[in-house]
C-alpha cells in the first residue's frame, strides 16, 4: 500500500487562553497566563472561561448526558471542521473519515450520589453499601453512568459529523492525545483512512481530580504566586497547575487535501513512543524512555536531529520529571538536541492533561506559522542541565520548519511527534 504525506487542515480550540487562534497566540507570545487560583477550591489552576455549552450543544438531553470536559471536546471539532473548509463538503465519503480521541479518565459528579447516599448512612454515620444497593440507587442522577463514559467525546463527535471510518479512544494520563494524533496519521499515512479527525480533550481542574493529583503531591506548593509559580526547568519548580480544555486537529492526505483545495497548516512528520520509569509516581529515571520515543519519531520523520529547530518539551515542572526530561533530551543522537531552542507553555495554559498533545501540537503550528518560538513563562533560575537551549524572556524569532513536542504521563509513559512547516 502508497505512503501518503499526511498534513493537517483545520485546528479548533476550547482552552484556558482562549477559543481561537489569534487569541491564543497573542497569549502565548506576549506570556499571558491563564494560571489563577480556582474557587471554591483555593488551588492555583486553569478555566475555559467566555464558554457557552447551549451554543454547542442545541438538545438540552445530550447536555444532562455529558459533561463539561465533553463540551469542549464538541466545541473545538465543530471549530476545527469549519476551519478546515468541511462545512456542506462531500469530498469524502463517511466511511473513509475515522476519529480518534485521547481523553483523561471518567469524570465523575460527586453530587449525583448525593441524593442516594443520604439513604444508606447507618446510626454511626458510616456508609451501608448493603443499604445504598437496596435503596440508594434508586436516588442516583440516572445519567450519572453517561455523562462519566471517557468515550463520550468520541462518540458525540462521531454523530455530529458523520464520522464512520476507524476509530479509537485513548485513556493514557498526558499522553493520550499525542498518541492518537500520531498513530491516527499512521492511519492516513498508510491509506486505511482518507482523513481522521482527532481531538484531545481532559479537565485536571475537576474538583475531584484536583483532590487526587494534590493527595500524589504532583500539583504546585507555592500557593502565594499562583501565577509565577509554576517553574518547568526552574530551581524553585514544585508541581504543576490542573487545567482544563480540549484541542482538534483535521489529519488528511497531502493529495485529498489539494485534491479539494484546502488550507494546509502543516505536517504530521513523525511520531515515536516509548516506556520506562523507576518510580511511578515521580516518573523518576533516566530518560531513556524518552531518549528511545525521539528516536523513534526522528526515524519515522526520516528527519536527523540537527534538523529540529524547536522542542515544546513537556516542562510539568516535576522535581523528578524535569531532570529525567533534560536527560532524556540532552542524550539524542550524541548530544545533537542539546542546543536546539526548547520551551515549554503549561506554565501559560495550564496542565490540561490528556488534551495536551492537541493543544500544544496547535500551539507549535503557531509557532511555525508566525515564526517565533515563545519563552518558558517563569524560568528565572535554570536548574536542570542549564546547557540546554531553554528560550527565556523574549521570543526566539526565526524561519522553523520541524518542531519536535513531548509528552509524557504518569507510570513512565513517553509520546513524541515531529511537526512540519506546511
Amino acid at each position: 500500500m502508497n505512503k501518503h504525506d499526511v498534513v493537517i487542515t483545520g485546528i479548533g480550540l476550547a482552552t484556558p487562553l482562549g477559543h481561537d487562534a489569534e487569541s491564543v497566540w497573542g497569549r502565548l507570545v506576549d506570556s499571558k497566563s491563564a494560571v489563577r487560583t480556582l474557587e471554591p477550591l483555593g488551588q492555583g489552576g486553569s478555566a475555559v472561561e467566555d464558554f457557552d455549552p447551549v451554543e454547542h450543544v442545541k438538545q438540552r438531553k445530550i447536555l444532562r448526558m455529558t459533561n463539561r470536559a465533553t463540551v469542549f471536546s464538541l466545541a473545538a471539532a465543530r471549530r476545527a471542521w469549519a476551519d478546515a473548509g468541511l462545512e456542506g463538503s462531500t469530498a469524502y465519503e463517511p466511511t473513509r473519515f475515522g476519529i480518534y480521541t485521547g481523553s483523561g479518565e471518567s469524570e465523575m459528579r460527586p453530587e449525583a450520589f448525593l441524593p442516594g447516599l443520604t439513604h444508606a448512612i447507618d446510626e454511626r454515620g458510616h456508609l451501608d453499601i448493603g443499604a445504598f444497593a437496596r435503596t440508594g440507587l434508586d436516588n442516583v442522577d440516572p445519567y450519572v453512568a453517561l455523562t462519566s463514559l471517557s468515550n463520550n467525546a468520541l462518540c458525540y463527535i462521531s454523530v455530529a459529523h458523520q464520522l464512520m471510518g476507524p476509530n479509537s479512544n485513548y485513556v493514557k494520563s498526558a499522553v493520550a492525545s499525542s498518541q492518537a494524533l500520531g498513530e491516527a496519521a499512521w492511519i492516513v499515512r498508510h491509506g486505511y483512512a482518507d482523513a481522521i479527525m482527532v481531538v484531545g480533550v481532559d479537565s485536571l481542574s475537576d474538583p475531584l481530580a484536583v483532590v487526587a493529583y494534590n493527595s500524589l503531591g504532583l500539583l504546585c506548593k507555592d500557593t502565594e504566586r499562583v501565577g509565577s509559580a509554576m517553574r518547568p526547568f526552574d530551581r524553585a519548580r514544585s508541581g504543576f497547575m490542573p487545567g482544563e480544555g480540549a484541542g482538534a486537529v483535521i489529519l488528511e492526505s497531502a493529495e485529498g487535501a489539494r485534491r479539494r483545495g484546502a488550507r494546509v497548516h502543516g505536517r504530521v512528520l513523525g511520531f515515536g513512543q516509548a516506556t520506562y520509569v523507576v518510580d511511578v509516581f515521580e516518573g523518576v529515571s533516566d530518560g531513556t524512555g524518552l531518549t528511545t520515543a525521539i528516536g523513534d519519531a526522528l526515524a519515522d520523520a526520516n528527519l536527523a536531529a540537527d534538523r529540529v529547530d524547536f522542542i515544546v518539551a513537556d516542562g510539568s515542572a516535576s522535581v523528578h520529571g524535569d531532570a529525567s526530561e533534560a536527560k532524556g533530551i540532552a542524550r539524542v543522537a550524541g548530544g545533537a538536541l542539546r542546543t536546539t531552542p526548547l520551551t515549554a507553555t503549561k506554565p501559560l495554559s495550564g496542565h490540561l492533561g490528556a488534551a495536551t498533545g492537541v493543544v500544544e501540537s496547535i500551539f507549535g503550528l503557531l509557532m511555525m506559522q508566525h515564526g517565533q518560538v515563545p519563552p518558558i513563562h517563569n524560568l528565572d533560575d535554570p536548574a536542570v542541565d542549564p546547557s540546554l537551549g531553554f528560550v527565556t524572556e523574549q521570543p526566539l524569532k526565526g524561519r522553523f520548519h520541524a518542531g519536535l513536542h513531548i509528552a509524557r504521563g504518569l507510570g513512565g509513559q513517553n509520546a513524541v511527534l515531529v511537526l512540519g512547516r506546511a
